[in-house]
């Protein structure tokens, strides 16, 4: 996305729409890559700071997608060119205020680049909406695209009409033609970083250390059906309260280490 961004400077600013948590990644990106300053770009943390702002003055803004919404006038006023939604399966639902906000801005663009590993998580109901934003064209209509694509196989019920998939092949000619581009991992991997783990000690106060206790203790109570469940000979398999006694203490240790992170 960043190379296409790269390619055609005269279609700016850019409006960049993430997951909040990926903002300052972004931004991070755009200075390793285009040498963007930070006169240059702007990152929206908190929406209520930057309503009335001039954001055409910027090259690219980079904001979540539930900020669209609080800063909708200002986006429009600002008309940006570009634009890309990293992780856009978030738009998956066509009745989320989110969804509402973001698709307008999508469709007013000249360009728009969509980005997901997991463009649809589950059915293909789901890439409706990324569609209809960027080829409305390419369906006649949402109930057109539904009734071919969704109304049949595993997945349909009488509370979710549309959550099966059929004509699975021309669906995946008609976004390879026309609107995706897809790589996969084999084809990327040499081109990512290696993964790096990091331990961090995390230093817990008083309230937090008889927690840990506490937990070591249920841990300790219960070793032997935890041992028995992480076996190789069950395969890693074990009963359903076996299971739920593990995710509660996984959920227990995240709360002792809450106060320290």
């Amino acid at each position: 996305a960043i190379a296409v961004v790269a390619c055609y400077p005269e279609d700016r600013p850019c409006l960049i729409l993430c997951p909040a948590s990926l903002r300052h990644t972004w931004a991070d990106a755009l200075n390793e890559w285009l040498g963007v300053t930070d006169s240059r770009m702007c990152v929206v943390d908190s929406p209520k700071e930057w309503l009335g702002a001039n954001f055409s003055r910027f090259d690219f803004v980079i904001m979540s997608y539930d900020s669209v919404q609080k800063l909708n006038d200002d986006i429009s006023a600002a008309k940006f060119r570009t634009v890309i939604c990293d992780e856009v399966h978030y738009l998956k639902s066509a009745k989320a205020k989110r969804t509402k906000a973001c698709i307008p801005v999508i469709k007013t663009c000249r360009r728009a680049i969509l980005l997901s590993g997991t463009p649809a998580l589950a059915k293909p109901a789901e890439l409706l909406t990324q569609v209809m934003a960027l080829a409305p064209k390419a369906v006649k209509t949402q109930r057109d695209f539904l009734e071919r694509y969704c109304s049949s196989g595993p997945g349909v019920t009488q509370w979710d009409q549309y959550g099966g998939a059929c004509n699975t092949e021309e669906l995946h000619a008609l976004l390879k033609g026309c609107l995706m581009i897809r790589r996969l991992k084999n084809e990327v991997l040499t081109q990512l970083p290696k993964i790096q783990r990091m331990r961090h000690i995390l230093a817990l106060d008083e309230s937090s250390t008889k927690m840990l206790a506490d937990v070591k203790k249920s841990m300790d109570s219960n070793r032997e059906a935890l041992e028995a469940m992480l076996s190789a000979e069950s395969g890693g398999h074990g009963t359903p309260d076996n299971k739920a006694m593990v995710m509660e203490l996984y959920r227990e240790s995240a709360i002792v280490k809450l106060n320290a992170v």
